[in-house]
């Protein structure tokens, strides 16, 4: 198996345990698995994973399977199902399953008519093996990837009797197995890790090969592949599984016959018993013996490339990620408003909340016009600041006119202090707006000095008959110093900011 893991197990305390201490957080992680197999290739039922403290080891080849690993390996389930897709096994009884063949707590749910998956992991099922056990108990964490394309039911009655179904919706159906990834699907699970990093560095995952007897692919050392390191750090994984990585469960006699394959759900616990051990794959019946690659659907051999134990190698690709939390953003858009009772212009930028209480009272709105307004009814900003300071941010403080009511004037830290400095004649035209509950000026927004190399620069521009000032951005400065009559009115200052959006 080719992981980027390889070689941490040698960094591991003398008990076992990472070294160093490790800070609890919250992390979330996302399994992918893509099928690998060539087209009419071997398929994936449904993928179990389990996150633990690598105390899990769920089989070992050349051992007797356990009954939940035969039952993984034999019917595909694991015990996650309900819970993941709830409704699956009621499904699945209506289409003729069996439920004396299911593991006897789960009938005992259903004859008492429980909610099975309100019900934690049944016990006889290798979700309920790994609740039940120290990795588990101990904070570690399981997940189930299955088809979102073969979870319809419509699919449970397909080969039961496909002539029930009209002939072009048969010529519309790939591939005719329920719960089953098949070649060139990609499927993905995403799970919030139970308890820390030491509790779920390593990654364990099974999944029954289909259409097979008792065949399965798996990892056989629990500690083979760690998505932590030694410091509690995220490493993940990205492997290939290939024949090296499918074993044969030892358990049903690999006959290939279609009454003991899980094709319908009539073969739900059918097969002959085998009593054998856990043994690397063995492979199929040759072409023409009436086997897996005979299978035959609507005039295709939809498993005729199903071999995987000769150069069609690998199986499936298998990933684990992080979820990078999304931190609330501090950003907010600003939107333009013009004063329509100046001749010239006079602006306001404010935010959404600012924004839509102008728009809702009838005095504001009959002297503010918002900008920005699209065909869809959609306003566009006229840019977007941080509502709090940052590296490279510069605060801008809103000051209201005195001279010009209805106007404002936006500055910087130094601008505004020489407007306020004792002794300036400007002190008197105007007034701070953004008071604390101390009375303190506080900035109204922060934007970009223009050192963080992205967002769009705006210029500030002076309206020379009314001393007003507003923000444009590249295109509303090009058409401004383009235009005599629009250039001789209003001043370009120069760069004033960059926004961050």
């Amino acid at each position: 198996m080719n992981n980027n893991s390889d070689g941490l197990l040698e960094a591991l305390e003398d008990d076992g345990t990472l070294s160093g201490e490790v800070e609890e957080k919250s992390f979330t992680i996302e399994v992918t698995v893509e099928n690998l197999a060539p087209e009419n290739g071997i398929g994936l039922a449904s993928l179990w994973f389990g996150l633990h403290d690598g105390s899990f080891d769920y089989f070992d080849e050349g051992e007797v399977a356990s009954d939940s690993l035969e039952f993984l390996a034999e019917e595909g389930l694991t015990g996650l199902e309900e819970i993941v897709l709830p409704g699956t096994l009621e499904a699945a009884i209506g289409a003729g399953l069996d439920p004396s063949a299911l593991p006897e707590t789960v009938q005992q749910a259903i004859a008492l008519e429980l909610d099975l998956s309100a019900l934690p992991p049944p016990l006889g099922t290798l979700s309920g093996d790994f609740m039940s056990s120290d990795a588990g108990t101990n904070g570690g964490t399981q997940g189930l990837i299955t088809s979102s394309i073969r979870t319809n039911p419509e699919f449970f009655d397909l080969l039961d009797d496909p002539s029930a179904f009209p002939q072009e919706r048969l010529d519309e159906i790939i591939n005719p197995f329920f719960l089953n990834q098949i070649s060139g699907e990609t499927e993905s699970f995403q799970v919030t890790l139970n308890g820390t990093p030491e509790d779920n560095r390593y990654f364990s995952f099974a999944a029954m090969l289909f259409p097979t007897n008792d065949g399965f692919i798996g990892n056989d050392n629990p500690q083979e592949i760690a998505i932590f390191d030694v410091e509690g750090n995220f490493i993940g994984a990205d492997f290939i599984v290939t024949n090296e990585n499918a074993f044969d469960g030892g358990t049903e006699v690999n006959d290939e016959l279609s009454e003991n394959l899980f094709l319908t759900f009539e073969a739900f616990g059918q097969g002959a018993e085998e009593n054998g051990t856990i043994q690397q794959f063995p492979g199929f019946l040759e072409p023409g013996e009436g086997g897996i690659l005979d299978f035959e659907f609507n005039g295709n051999l939809v498993a005729s490339n199903a071999d995987f134990t000769g150069d069609n190698s690998e199986i499936a690709r298998i990933s684990v990620s992080l979820v990078e939390e999304v931190e609330e953003s501090d950003n907010v858009e600003l939107f333009r408003f013009r004063n329509i009772t100046s001749d010239s212009g006079a602006y306001i930028f404010v935010d959404a909340t600012e924004r839509d209480t102008i728009l809702a009272n009838s005095e504001l709105n009959q002297i503010f016009a918002l900008e920005g307004g699209q065909e869809d009814e959609s306003i566009v900003p006229a840019f977007t600041a941080s509502s709090s300071p940052g590296e490279g941010l510069v605060p801008f403080f809103r000051l209201s006119s005195l001279v010009n009511p209805g106007s404002f004037l936006f500055v910087g830290t130094g601008e505004y202090d020489a407007i306020f400095a004792e002794g300036s004649d400007q002190q008197n035209q105007w007034e701070v707006q953004g008071l604390d509950a101390e009375g303190n000026d506080i900035p109204d927004f922060y934007l970009s000095d223009g050192s963080l190399g992205s967002g769009v620069n705006f210029n500030r521009f002076q309206n020379t008959q009314n001393n007003t000032f507003f923000f444009a951005g590249p295109e509303e400065t090009e058409e401004i110093t383009n235009n005599p009559e629009l250039s001789n009115i209003f001043t370009n200052q120069g760069f004033a900011f960059a926004s961050l959006g």
